[in-house]
């Protein structure tokens, strides 16, 4: 295997005090064993990739079923990218960089794949809703949107803050989806950030980085930062919250306290199904390790009593709407719910990479065999929506950053450090072939949104005051 050699040598400084000083050596040599390791391990990715391909019927996503983005050239392409990918990956696992340097190239990396899907149509009806509303805020400001926010501007099912953020965006930089993509892009690099951060703080900062280099090993969740959706933006919220209630019942100080606080309520001010991922930070008292559980209770019942008191003026002003909306999810939603599944085989064995979801399951046995407290926190949230029968890549989406936290504790466990980061690698280099061979060829040149974009494009170079636009039932 490979043997990285990281020395100590004690100087003594001007001062007279003792300062440590490090060094690192990477010996470039592998025993034959990991080698095998390696080699096998290669095929594996090779061989699953063959068997998506083959099985692809069983993926029946709604919008990147396997079905309609692979054909047998895009098959090839693929394969030929993962394969020179994996001996890059190979390459790349004999570089020993800081975890701060290591880091801030997964962030860097991420929103450079997050500026890559940037061409997609807009593919989901839903982004009309969010452009209307950010239109509304631009033109007459957020006031007027909140003061009719589910009374002459139709809410449906959707909470206000991530029309406030597109809004915002218009009133600041114009009617441009190159803004809402930027900031859009920047939610999805920072929910990768915020990912490392609090597998830093469960566990270790190498947890942390695996965890936020597995969040990029989901194909499904590359395109979404082009896209005018909730989703990235409650994500991100969400996964803000959970960290910063972390560190705030583990910390003294009113200041984190008021922190925590703010970002559960704009985590529960994003979308509903917000509301369940945050059941992850009502299990901290009974997770978290080497704490004061009874004083970790009381921080936390802080926490939850100026979240409502912060919560009260909202729901005073817009219990009725929010009432309305509860009763549309309860009734309508929850219910169709039925006619809209995607089954688990597509979300966690195509729209996620497999290798992502093998290391989650396997992850449960660990856990339960070191008797591990602290992974009931990421596992909390997802183990809710799953039995909850959601199903939907969509959906479940808020609580990718915790699928690859516990992914990420199940591939710590794995002795052999370099075999580890190989598959961690590998499984982020073939997500992003499928997402850039198949998934955006798909998007940008066969789906019907894309004949609207293209038709938007070419009346904005027509030099006409009026444009008449039928559209036909």
């Amino acid at each position: 295997m490979t043997v990285l050699v990281e020395a100590q040598s004690v100087t003594i400084s001007k001062q007279g005090t003792p300062c440590r000083a490090t060094y690192a050596g990477s010996i470039h040599s592998t025993s034959r064993d990991t080698k095998l390791k390696i080699l096998l391990v290669s095929m594996i990715f090779v061989v699953s990739l063959l068997l998506q391909f083959l099985f692809r019927e069983y993926d029946n996503n709604r919008l990147l079923s396997w079905q309609w983005t692979m054909s047998q050239e895009s098959l090839f392409l693929i394969l030929a990218i993962s394969i020179s990918g994996l001996v890059v990956v190979y390459k790349s696992c004999f570089l020993h960089i800081s975890k701060n340097k290591e880091i801030l190239f997964v962030v860097a990396g991420s929103y450079i794949i997050g500026m890559a899907s940037w061409s997609a149509p807009e593919v989901m009806v839903d982004s009309g809703r969010y452009f209307i509303h950010a239109k509304l805020i631009a033109t007459h400001g957020i006031g007027y949107f909140l003061s009719e926010w589910g009374y002459g501007i139709n809410a449906w099912t959707d909470l206000p803050l991530a029309s406030i953020i597109y809004g915002t965006a218009f009133s600041l930089f114009g009617e441009s989806r190159l803004a809402i993509q930027v900031i859009n892009t920047f939610l999805f690099s920072g929910s990768v950030f915020l990912t490392y951060l609090v597998g830093k703080e469960l566990w270790d900062a190498k947890t942390g980085i695996i965890a936020a280099v597995l969040l990029l090993a989901i194909p499904f969740l590359h395109v979404q930062a082009s896209q005018m959706l909730v989703d990235v933006p409650a994500m991100f919220f969400a996964i803000a919250a959970i960290l910063l209630s972390t560190i705030a019942v583990k910390k003294t100080g009113t200041g984190w306290v008021l922190l925590a606080s703010a970002s559960i309520v704009f985590a529960l001010l994003t979308k509903y199904s917000v509301w369940i991922a945050l059941s992850s930070i009502a299990v901290l008292p009974f997770a978290l390790k080497d704490c004061d559980r009874l004083e970790v209770a009381k921080r936390l019942l802080l926490i939850s009593l100026v979240t409502a008191v912060l919560l009260v003026f909202v729901f005073y002003v817009h219990h009725p709407v929010i009432l309305k909306q509860l009763k549309i999810l309860l009734d309508y939603q929850l219910p169709a719910l039925q006619r809209w599944q995607e089954s688990y085989t597509s979300t966690f064995l195509y729209q996620v990479h497999p290798f992502v979801s093998l290391a989650a399951i396997a992850s449960l046995y660990f856990a339960v065999k070191k008797k591990e407290t602290a992974y009931i926190i990421p596992a909390a949230a997802l183990c809710i929506m799953l039995a909850m029968g959601v199903y939907r890549a969509r959906y479940l989406l808020i609580v990718y950053p915790m699928l690859a936290l516990v992914a990420a504790y199940g591939f710590r466990q794995l002795e052999d450090k370099f075999l580890q980061r190989f598959i961690v690698r590998s499984a982020v280099v073939v997500s992003l072939a499928v997402t850039f061979v198949a998934s955006m060829n798909f998007l940008q040149h066969h789906y019907s949104a894309v004949n609207l974009k293209d038709a938007g494009s070419y009346l904005n170079t027509i030099e006409q005051a009026n444009i008449a636009v039928i559209v036909l039932p």
